[in-house]
């Protein structure tokens, strides 16, 4: 079933405070766009930060990455980092990784980390799992591409969705993959779990000139409905979360941060926008559902 998105919100346009760097920053919002907390996540010019993700007890993951790789060539400052609510530094895991592209947890607080051998193939793509401290455990994964994004059910039930071609992939903790699905023409790029735990929504670039969408498939990874993004430009979304109403939460970061909350039946009801918030490049919602999200600032 494909939905039209219908545009009936009214903006806010809100703007952050203090100067700016080079710096990218992790910036916790209330719903209503108020400033929680913000911390410099203590990323060089030559890295980049690929997901953040707030774990069950509210502490901030995020993976960072150096801007080039080679095949055969290590990356020691490929790093996954723990951060306390207010920024303080807690923990970081890095194993035989690299170019790490986001991170899951199951319910023994395990974590799934999809990256690539680090000294390996650039073509090479696992999902790692460690234990909770950090300690290397296996890899698995039958994967045709980087895994752009995991979600774990209560039940430990691992998803994970590929770049290109996409495929939406279901595996098992001890790494055996029970289910498939390749999803000829798009690009798949964030994918969340809905409150239900029944309903895996993914965001989908169209691989070409096409429209960019929003999917939701059921955990047997049978397509249930699709929301097009023309109606608000096509944007090249970067990030995608359900909020506990069950509506859906996109964050476009370009020029600068906007945020669309889209209910199931593909009407935007809300757009919130930060235009000091530049180059926004990740979101997650933490568990009192505040809008978690990487950025930069204005010089």
């Amino acid at each position: 079933m494909k939905f039209k998105l219908f545009v009936v919100a009214v903006a806010a346009v809100l703007a952050l405070t203090s100067g700016a760097t080079a710096e990218e920053y992790v910036t916790t919002l209330a719903i209503d766009g108020t400033v929680i907390n913000t911390f410099a996540a203590g990323i060089p010019d030559d890295q980049l930060v690929m997901f953040v993700e707030v774990d069950p007890n509210g502490d901030i993951w995020i993976g960072k990455m150096d801007s080039g790789h080679g095949t055969n060539q290590f990356n020691p400052n490929d790093q996954v980092i723990r951060f306390s609510p207010t920024g303080s530094p807690l923990q970081i895991v890095k194993g035989p990784t690299r170019y790490q592209t986001a991170i899951g947890f199951d319910s023994s607080f395990n974590l799934y980390i999809g990256g690539k051998p680090d000294g390996g193939a650039l073509g090479t793509n696992n999902i790692y799992r460690f234990s909770q401290d950090g300690t290397y455990d296996t890899s698995f994964g039958i994967l045709n591409d980087n895994v752009e994004d995991l979600a774990i059910t209560a039940g430990d039930r691992i998803f994970a969705v590929t770049n290109n071609v996409m495929l939406l992939q279901e595996y098992n903790t001890s790494g055996t993959r029970l289910n498939n699905l390749q999803v000829n023409n798009f690009m798949g790029r964030f994918m969340a779990l809905d409150g239900s735990e029944t309903t895996l929504w993914c965001y989908q670039n169209f691989n070409g000139t096409g429209e960019n969408t929003i999917t939701s498939y059921n955990l047997s990874l049978v397509g249930q409905s699709s929301i097009g993004l023309d109606p608000i430009g096509n944007p090249n979304l970067e990030g995608l979360e359900v909020m506990s109403s069950g509506n859906l939460l996109a964050l476009d970061g370009d020029p600068s941060a906007t945020f669309y909350e889209i209910n199931n039946a593909g009407t935007l009801v809300n757009t919130l926008s930060f235009p000091e918030m530049t180059s926004a490049r990740r979101l997650a919602l933490d568990k009192e559902v505040n809008l978690v999200v990487v950025h930069g600032k204005e010089a």
